[in-house]
């Protein structure tokens, strides 16, 4: 369990208003934070790099470089990271997509109902590393 570790988060929409929202269920935790934004595709993947995440909360949409593109070299390059994909897509077509490509998937029309739900759950599921080892 993770009872007082920090689960990192970083958000890339190219809504400035999508990632307000996001930011604001985002810290209803206190033991969440949100460690950056991105704006665009190839931003999103230089973040990961940069921030190390836990979790990315990802628009299928975003510009320069689209989810599903971003979250195939975030699987390569970072596997331990976790993608939520974020639509106004259908919601069974984003769970389709979202399965296919092996990563949680939310319709826009839902973040505020299932992101806490899922946020919780992924944050009792990241491995963190032994303080002993």
């Amino acid at each position: 369990m993770r009872p007082s570790a920090t689960l990192k988060v970083l958000i890339a929409d190219d809504s400035s208003s999508v990632r307000r929202v996001l930011s604001a269920l985002v810290n209803r935790n206190p033991n969440w934070v949100v460690c950056g934004e991105a704006v665009d595709g190839e931003e999103a993947v230089r973040k990961v790099t940069e921030l190390s995440p836990e979790v990315v909360l990802l628009d299928l949409s975003i510009p320069v470089m689209d989810g599903v593109r971003v979250t195939n070299i975030l699987k390569e390059k970072h596997p331990n990271v976790r993608v939520i994909l974020i639509s106004e897509q259908d919601a069974s077509i984003m769970c389709c997509l979202a399965e296919t490509l092996g990563v949680l998937g939310i319709p826009k029309s839902r973040l505020a109902f299932d992101l806490i739900p899922t946020l919780t759950s992924l944050a009792f599921s990241v491995r963190v590393p032994r303080l002993d080892s």
